[in-house]
């Protein structure tokens, strides 16, 4: 059988979580982990445009302000458990196509949502949905959670999750949030600890995911903490564009 890494769960700055996730689709093979944000952070989609007023106001409110790889809209990591997978795309069948392996890492929060007697399901399934697709990014709403996309996972309240993906040389950087609070920033969001009388630990939420995504893709896991020299290789990738202020700002365009 299979086995791809599991990266135990920790909280880092914003800046770092983005550069660690960079780190892992550097790598090989499949690697899953479970993380937090301290201190909070807004992420801003690659496509967005900000200005350098904008970021100096979110950081006054003692936000880390960061710039992700994939798109999408800002979003308030604050009360979450964040993931990202990072695995070659044929690695599994269902991971060949986007649709495909949006559809496969759904069916896992689904069915960590269930084993918490949640029923959410995806928002593509919702008669009448019209994808955002048809609307130009310019006029796209600037939070993640109010905009439309038939792989989130909804409530009747809003999002739970929401999520993201980037291919590149084979490999799929594929992450998301499970919001479980309401954060200091409205979104839309319709958070976990609405629907149950308590939030399990961000060990227990890690432990119930991760034996989903094993049943789900047939493979098992060996957790491997990140090493010195990958931290030491996520720190410079933070110097270079994370943490780059052009970078936050303009993306790609920098």
């Amino acid at each position: 059988m299979t086995s791809w890494r599991l990266i135990p769960y920790g909280r880092f700055p914003p800046a770092l979580n983005m550069a660690i996730d960079e780190v892992m689709q550097e790598s090989g093979g499949g690697i899953f982990r479970c993380y937090g944000w301290d201190p909070p952070g807004l992420s801003l989609g690659y496509f967005q445009k900000v200005t350098d007023a904008e970021i100096d106001g979110w950081l006054r409110r003692k936000w880390g302000v960061v710039r992700r790889v994939t798109g999408g809209g800002a979003l308030l990591h604050q009360h979450e458990l964040t993931f990202s997978l990072a695995v070659d795309e044929a690695a599994h069948p269902a991971l060949a196509e986007t649709g495909l392996s949006y559809d496969a890492m759904n069916r896992c929060l689904l069915a960590l949502l269930a084993e918490l007697g949640v029923v959410a399901r995806p928002r593509g399934e919702d008669p009448g949905f019209m994808p955002d697709g048809v609307t130009k990014r310019s006029e796209a709403p600037f939070l993640c959670f109010l905009r439309e996309n038939r792989y989130d996972l909804v409530m009747d309240r809003g999002k739970i999750v929401g999520t993201a993906q980037r291919r590149t040389g084979g490999r799929i950087l594929h992450h998301g949030s499970l919001v479980t609070g309401p954060s200091d920033l409205p979104q839309g969001e319709a958070p976990l600890g609405s629907y149950v009388p308590q939030v399990p630990s961000w060990e227990e939420l890690t432990a119930r995911f991760v034996r989903q995504v094993a049943r789900q893709f047939g493979i098992t896991f060996e957790t491997k903490p990140l090493t010195d020299g990958e931290i030491s290789r996520a720190r410079e990738i933070v110097k270079t564009k994370f943490g780059n202020r052009d970078w936050v700002r303009e993306g790609g365009r920098a």
